[in-house]
Order: C-alpha cells, then sequence, then structure tokens
C-alpha cells in the first residue's frame, strides 16, 4: 500500500474533512516514527499497541497540525532545491483552505458528541 500523494488532489481523512495528501503522507510518517519510538521505548506499551497500522491509522490525523510544522520547517532547508519547495508551499497553501473545514467539523462533532 502506498501513501504516495496523487497530484495535489485532496483526500478524504473521514467523513468530517479533507487533508492534502503530501500533509497527510507526512502525518502518517510521523505516527509511524511516534510508534517505533514508543514501541522501542516500552514493552508494557508494545504489548498494548501491537498492530502498527491500526495505532498509525488512528493516530496520523492528530498529527496534521505537527506535519504541517515540519513541511513549513523544510522551505527553510538549504538541502531543497526550488521546485521541491515549491511543492511543499503549494501543498501548505492549498491544505490551509481544507484545515478551515477540518476545524469546524471538530467543532460540530465536539458540540454534538458524535
Amino acid at each position: 500500500m502506498s501513501n504516495t500523494p496523487k497530484l495535489g488532489i485532496p483526500t478524504p481523512i473521514s467523513k468530517h474533512g479533507f487533508v492534502h495528501p503530501l500533509v497527510k503522507s507526512t502525518a502518517i510518517e510521523l505516527a509511524r516514527a511516534l510508534y517505533d519510538k514508543m514501541a522501542s521505548g516500552s514493552n508494557e506499551w508494545y504489548d498494548k499497541n501491537h498492530d502498527t497500522e491500526r495505532w498509525v491509522g488512528f493516530m496520523w490525523k492528530n498529527l496534521l497540525p505537527a506535519a504541517r510544522k515540519q513541511l513549513a520547517a523544510c522551505l527553510r532547508s538549504p538541502n531543497l532545491d526550488e521546485k521541491q519547495k515549491n511543492e511543499i508551499a503549494d501543498a501548505l497553501i492549498k491544505d490551509n483552505e481544507l484545515r478551515v473545514g477540518r476545524m469546524r467539523g471538530l467543532r460540530r462533532r465536539l458540540m454534538t458528541g458524535s
């Protein structure tokens, strides 16, 4: 299964919102890295969370702000060329519009309890 972004077309997070593919794939990678760190640090934690894909699938949505922050930090990197920086900037700009809808959906879910 590939998490490669597809032409900048927003993909659904769930029925409650959308996310730019580059932001989503970054959040998934952050979730995988966090899982690896948590699992290697505690056998007890790993015993409770042994299904990597399920944990990552649940957690990545919570890491969207961190993914956006990580991508923004990449814009300052001297190791990326202008094309890569432009792709990241474009993804962040497009995702910013989607972020408003995600936040609106989150507030609605919190208010209704659904």
